[in-house]
């Protein structure tokens, strides 16, 4: 189960440490990547980062590692994943599902979770986008125009309906337990006009 502390960031982000994870990274490595921004608060992204040559960067789930080898200013932190690791883990019986497996999943859990879900709460949530393959997120669900919630830049629901691409949901903390500072509700879409997820 994923645990709160996982969005704990630094007071001060180690700039050389992200310049050189990112220098390391090859198209397709599994990574976690911990972003921070006014609007979305802290969110964690787990899945491949690709490499963009539209954008000239490695993404993850629509998000921007970094620009030209520099790290994006809302990373936090990355790790790249040790394959040797998730080699373990298969032979513990916990295999890694393919993109298409991820995607085969029931979707019958967010319909149960996502209606009790309130601005604040903490959640880990799974997707699965044909362009960016499956990735979790986790972070504080932000209410939103719509009314939607968000989570980091994709949707969790809208108008009380499940987002599409959302597979699983877990709830790692409720809004009212005050662990995590949690962001203001989104009364207007200003600069930022939509999400990953339209």
């Amino acid at each position: 189960m994923p645990s709160i502390s996982e969005l704990t960031i630094p007071g001060k982000r180690n700039v050389k440490g992200l310049t050189a994870s990112i220098a390391e990274l090859k198209s397709g490595d599994l990574v976690k990547a911990v972003f921070s921004t006014p609007r979305y608060g802290v969110v964690s992204i787990e899945g491949r980062a690709h490499f963009s040559k539209t954008t000239n960067s490695f993404m993850i789930a629509g998000r921007a590692l970094d620009a030209n080898l520099k790290p994006d200013k809302s990373l936090q932190l990355l790790e790249i994943v040790d394959p040797q690791a998730a080699a373990v883990a298969a032979e513990d019986g916990v295999a890694e599902l393919s993109d298409e497996e991820v995607a085969a999943l029931p979707s019958g859990d967010p319909v149960d979770v996502v209606p009790t879900l309130q601005h604040g709460d903490v959640v880990a949530a799974r997707y699965f986008e044909l362009a960016y393959g499956a990735f979790t997120v986790m972070g504080a669900c932000v209410a939103a125009p719509g009314p939607s919630l968000m989570l980091g830049t994709w949707f969790v629901s809208r108008n009380g309906v499940p987002a599409s691409r959302l597979n699983h949901v877990d709830v790692v903390a409720r809004a009212a337990d005050g662990e995590l500072r949690i962001p203001a509700t989104i009364s207007s879409w200003g600069e930022e006009s939509g999400s990953d997820e339209l």
